[in-house]
C-alpha cells in the first residue's frame, strides 16, 4: 500500500534506502535468478517498507539495484521496490526515501578517495615495517589512524582477542564521530577489515591488513 505522504513533493537533497549489496555468503544461483542479495540497515527506509537482509533485489522503480544507486532520486521521492525472499517468494515493497543518516555521511564524506580492498593481514613480524616504512608514510592517514592501527595490532585478534568500542575511545581519548572517521579512513586505505560483533552480541572484530595491491599481499609467505 503506498504510503499517505507519498504525494508530497520531494527536496532537492539525494535521498537514502538503506540497501548495501551482499558479496559474501551469498547463493549466486539466486542471485542469477533474482537479483542481488542485500543486507538491509535496521530502521532504514528500505527495512520499513518490509525489506529484511538475505533478501534478492530483482528491481528498484524499474532499475537494476546499481543503476538505481549509481544516480540516487531525492529525499521524499518514492520507491518500489520488488525482491524475491526465500521460502516466501516475490515481494513488493513501497516506501519514501530518506535522509542520509549519521554514519552514511561519514562514508559519503571520503567517497571522493579511491576504494582499496584489504589483503593479506599484518603479522608479528611485519609490524614494525609496517607501522613504520608504511602507514607513516601513507598520504591519506591522519596521526590517529596510526594510533589506531598501532593499537589494533597490540591485540592478538588470531586468539579472538578484539577491544570493544568503548575501550578504544578511552585509549585513543577521541569522539565517537571521530572514531568512526579513522575507522573508514583505515578501511578506505584497505588496511583495516572490520566485522561486524552484532550478530552474536559480541564486540566488532579488527583484522590490519596490507592493502590487496601491495606487494606483502601478493606474497607467498
Amino acid at each position: 500500500m503506498m504510503p499517505e505522504d507519498a504525494a508530497q513533493p520531494p527536496s532537492s537533497t539525494p535521498g537514502y534506502l538503506g540497501l548495501f549489496a551482499r558479496t559474501f555468503g551469498v547463493d549466486w544461483k539466486s542471485v542469477a535468478k533474482h537479483g542481488p542479495c542485500v543486507i538491509v540497515t535496521i530502521f532504514s527506509p528500505a527495512w520499513k517498507s518490509g525489506m529484511r537482509s538475505g533478501d534478492f533485489v530483482s528491481s528498484i522503480n524499474g532499475m537494476t539495484f546499481d543503476a538505481f544507486h549509481s544516480n540516487l532520486p531525492a529525499v521524499g521521492t518514492v520507491f518500489h521496490i520488488v525482491a524475491w525472499r526465500e521460502g516466501l517468494g516475490m515481494l513488493n515493497c513501497f516506501g519514501l526515501l530518506g535522509n542520509v543518516p549519521r554514519r552514511r555521511r561519514l562514508e559519503l564524506e571520503c567517497a571522493d578517495a579511491p576504494m582499496i580492498l584489504p589483503g593479506k593481514p599484518v603479522v608479528r613480524k611485519e609490524r614494525p615495517f609496517f607501522m613504520q616504512g608504511f602507514i607513516s608514510m601513507h598520504p591519506n592517514l591522519k596521526a590517529l589512524d596510526t594510533r589506531l592501527l598501532s593499537l589494533l595490532l597490540n591485540y592478538e585478534g588470531h586468539k579472538g582477542i578484539f577491544p570493544k568500542r568503548r575501550t578504544l575511545l578511552k585509549h585513543l581519548r577521541c569522539s565517537l564521530s571521530t572514531l568512526d572517521r579513522s575507522i573508514w579512513r583505515c578501511k578506505q586505505a584497505g588496511v583495516l577489515r572490520v566485522e561486524s560483533g552484532k550478530p552474536s552480541r559480541q564486540p566488532n572484530r579488527y583484522f590490519v591488513t596490507w592493502p590487496i595491491d601491495h606487494p606483502r599481499s601478493e606474497s607467498e609467505e
